[in-house]
C-alpha cells in the first residue's frame, strides 16, 4: 500500500463501486415507481353482466 498523504474523507458507498451502483439503481427504481404505474396482473375480476338478472317488473324511471 502506498502512502497517499492527506485525502478527503469519502462516503462508505463511494469506496465500493459495486455498492455505489446498487444504491444508485435502488434510488432510480424508487423514482420510476412514482412515474410508471406497476402492472398488477390481468387476473382481476371482470364484469360478467348482472349475475342475479334484470328485474323486468321494476320501474324506477321518471314518469312523463
Amino acid at each position: 500500500m502506498t502512502n497517499k498523504g492527506l485525502t478527503r474523507q469519502r462516503k462508505k458507498s463511494d469506496r465500493n463501486p459495486r455498492v455505489k451502483k446498487r444504491m444508485k439503481y435502488e434510488a432510480m427504481e424508487k423514482k420510476r415507481k412514482n412515474v410508471v404505474k406497476e402492472f398488477k396482473g390481468g387476473n382481476q375480476k371482470l364484469y360478467k353482466g348482472e349475475e342475479s338478472g334484470i328485474k323486468t317488473g321494476l320501474d324506477r324511471g321518471i314518469k312523463m
